[in-house]
């Protein structure tokens, strides 16, 4: 077996034992699991979460996109977190999929991301939803990078019902993109190019998987011609030790000059991702704890 092909089986077990370790499902929860036609007619499986009760006003609608590279990472990963909104908020959560680098590499996670948005808007009645009492779109890391780019494409596509909130959760947002005016602000990729888990090697690893074009707005939002105004508003995860702690926060400054609402928590000293990679740490509880409540705030709550 392929070294990825290991890599994607130890991530899936792990993702699977994190499900157990959360316990029996509340009652307050329907979980089950589905398939989205992407356009090529490909059938990409998802999970999805409803509430036993939907809120008098109807539940809102979130969809999140998982992270590991953009080569990792199972459907399983989002559940403590769907969970958790579905019991806070009565939302609808859906954990789509995508297709995976280096067997598809860019665009098609993107592109296969956007179908699932479209499809999801379209049919929210069909899985209980209520967009029009919030619609966010998130992820985390490769799926925040995705989220980013799909808030972007759903503003300037005119997506209908149209997103009201964004999570970005220890984005990719940048490579050699930055903006001048803020380059000075730049230097995660260095200073953090040795920290524990994602480092500068594995950044370099899934840029050669994944072979993106860095100028397309299908890699980072901050590629659109139309800029950052009127987009929803965003709330960002940003971790210490990541070589990927300036995208989340220049992108914000980026985001608050456009005129869109931010909420960001920083968790100094810790690595990407450290909630997955720790997760009966305090602070790894916390960073999952302010993920729903920064939800919330999306959805107003």
């Amino acid at each position: 077996m392929s070294d990825i092909g290991t890599g994607r089986n130890m991530m899936a077990m792990r993702e699977a034992k994190w499900v157990k370790e959360l316990g029996p499902i509340s009652e307050k929860v329907k979980e089950s699991y589905g398939e989205i036609a992407m356009s090529d007619g490909y059938a990409s499986k998802c999970k999805i979460f409803q509430p036993t009760t939907p809120p008098p006003e109807g539940s809102p609608l979130v969809v999140l996109f998982f992270g590991g590279g953009f080569m990792f990472g199972t459907v399983e990963q989002c559940t403590g977190t769907a969970r958790a909104l579905v019991e806070t908020y009565g939302a609808v959560v859906v954990n789509p999929s995508y297709r995976l680098a280096p067997e598809h590499p860019f665009p098609e996670g993107v592109n296969d991301g956007w179908d699932n948005l479209k499809h999801l808007a379209t049919n929210a009645e069909k899985y209980g939803a209520t967009p029009s009492a919030g619609f966010v779109v998130g992820g985390y890391s490769a799926g925040g990078a995705i989220a980013a780019v799909l808030a972007q494409r759903a503003k300037d596509e005119k997506l209908s019902p149209p997103l009201t909130g964004q999570l970005l959760s220890v984005p990719l947002i940048f490579h050699d993109t930055v903006p001048e005016e803020y380059r000075e602000f730049f230097f995660s990729r260095e200073q953090n190019a040795y920290a524990p888990g994602f480092n500068k090697m594995a950044y370099e690893g899934v840029l050669a998987a994944l072979k993106p074009d860095f100028s397309s707005p299908l890699w980072s939002p901050v590629n659109a011609t139309s800029g950052q105004e009127g987009l929803p508003p965003a709330y960002l995860q940003v971790c210490g030790m990541d070589p990927l702690r300036d995208d989340a926060l220049i992108y914000e400054k980026m985001l608050n000059a456009a005129g869109v609402k931010t909420k960001l928590d920083l968790y100094p000293g810790v690595p990407h991702g450290f909630w997955m990679l720790h997760p009966m740490l305090a602070s790894a509880k916390k960073a999952k704890k302010d993920d729903v409540n920064g939800i919330g705030w999306l959805l107003g709550a």
